[in-house]
């Protein structure tokens, strides 16, 4: 594994450590809230395996968790519209708010996402997707710059 994949994963288990420390919960607290092992917590927060999108929309449902915060690091840590419901839908329900079309596609993504490579792959097609949209940003930004300073430059000498 890339040494920038490994940071990513690293990145995103501190994240996660964070999260879990700001819920005030420990790993195992955690662990039999999602019927998972505790060891599962360790691994997410050391960065060794990524939690699943089963986990992430629950964390998002109940605790308001900022997924891209999770992901990327940019931005905070819960949504500021952020409301604890006791009533948030267990981890690995399918969300009711799909409808039956959608609903079989998400099937299909968690039935894929629980195999660790494709888990991976998705992940990496994010990570070069978020590398994508910097460099278009910094171009976009750089070509802008340089129009202000022609039309300076321009108004300079008129």
């Amino acid at each position: 594994m890339s040494k920038e994949k490994t940071s990513i994963k690293k990145g995103v288990g501190s994240r996660f450590w964070q999260f879990r420390r700001a819920l005030n919960k420990t790993q195992q607290q955690l662990a039999d809230e999602l019927g998972i092992y505790q060891s599962t917590i360790t691994n997410f927060e050391q960065g060794k395996t990524f939690p699943n999108i089963n986990y992430l929309y629950y964390f998002n449902e109940k605790y308001g968790l900022d997924i891209n915060w999770l992901i990327t690091g940019a931005g905070v840590t819960f949504l500021s519209d952020y409301k604890l419901t006791a009533n948030a839908s267990p981890a690995l329900d399918i969300p009711p708010k799909y409808h039956r079309r959608e609903m079989q596609n998400h099937s299909e993504l968690l039935s894929l996402m629980e195999i660790p490579v494709i888990e991976q792959v998705i992940l990496a097609k994010f990570l070069e997707l978020k590398a994508l949209l910097k460099d278009e940003i910094e171009s976009f930004y750089l070509s802008k710059n340089r129009e202000n300073k022609k039309e300076k430059s321009n108004g300079d000498e008129g």
